[in-house]
């Protein structure tokens, strides 16, 4: 218990992500099952986070990530899956947490991310400087590009810490609910028809030109849902398939990794799905 503990804190210090699957699909498994106690394991996880924050104290917003990514987050999501045993609410509710101190952290700590990130390609470009130094075109090029990406990390870094959460969330929840009873009949998943309406809301948020920067976050973050939505339609229609044959689902995550289009195209499945029932489950419903 002590170890899965210190590992998962270690795990999400390199990766929310990594950290979350871990946490979930291990220490959740023995947690709802009864292996763990909470007050233990908890008490661990946050104490190794605590020991961390005293091991460098300048590094507040990563201290808060672990405690709000991993350690409170896998305190609700254990709590909600045993008050209620539904998977798909206990994502939802984890990941608007999420969403809530992901946007107080990126109002207290922007100029915060800006330092760190001039400080990570200070070093790389005066590397380039010297390889470009008798290509001026190309040096601007690179600088070009590099000042893009910095204003891509820095003004959409709530939206990229909540997908770290919720792919960890998703992903963990595939894993765990395996061996939990009942288990999520994932192709049968459907969001909540009331995620229209904020949905409706952040597209007229874009249109307002001073908000354009929180709505793409919160787009960002919608097509996640959408992209869960969009796997479990696969599922619906060829899971089975996809189960039977390694070699057709190992050229679907190819796909998936290698082109944005077909990736795209599954988020766009599950946001229609979100109003058209293409797997018309109402009619199963009844």
């Amino acid at each position: 218990m002590f170890t899965v503990a210190i590992i998962s804190v270690a795990l999400s210090l390199f990766s929310t992500t990594l950290g979350l699957i871990f946490a979930i699909s291990l220490a959740g498994k023995n947690l709802l099952l009864g292996k763990y106690k909470p007050a233990s394991f908890f008490a661990v996880l946050f104490i190794a986070i605590f020991v961390l924050f005293l091991a460098d104290t300048s590094n507040t917003p990563t201290t808060l990530n672990l405690l709000v990514g991993l350690g409170l987050s896998l305190y609700i999501y254990v709590y909600l899956l045993r008050k209620n045993g539904d998977y798909l609410r206990t994502i939802l509710t984890v990941s608007g947490v999420n969403i809530i101190f992901a946007f107080i952290k990126q109002f207290f700590f922007r100029d915060y991310y800006l330092k760190l990130y001039d400080t990570a390609f200070s070093v790389n470009n005066e590397f380039i400087m010297k390889v470009f130094a008798d290509n001026q075109e190309h040096m601007d090029i690179y600088l070009k590009s590099v000042d893009r990406l910095k204003y891509i990390m820095v003004e959409y870094n709530a939206a990229m810490s909540v997908v770290a959460v919720f792919l960890g969330l998703f992903i963990g929840t595939l894993l765990l609910s395996k061996y939990l009873s009942p288990s999520w009949k994932f192709r049968l998943m459907k969001l909540p028809v009331k995620l229209v309406y904020p949905f409706i809301a952040v597209l007229v948020l874009f249109l307002i030109p001073g908000f354009r920067t929180i709505s793409i976050n919160l787009l960002i973050i919608f097509s996640m849902f959408f992209m869960m939505q969009g796997f479990a339609v696969l599922s619906f229609y060829w899971g089975d398939y996809f189960a039977r044959s390694r070699v057709f689902s190992f050229f679907l995550i190819l796909a998936l990794i290698i082109n944005p289009y077909v990736f795209l195209l599954v988020i766009f499945t599950g946001m229609f799905e979100l109003w058209f029932d293409i797997r018309k489950l109402h009619q199963l419903e009844e």
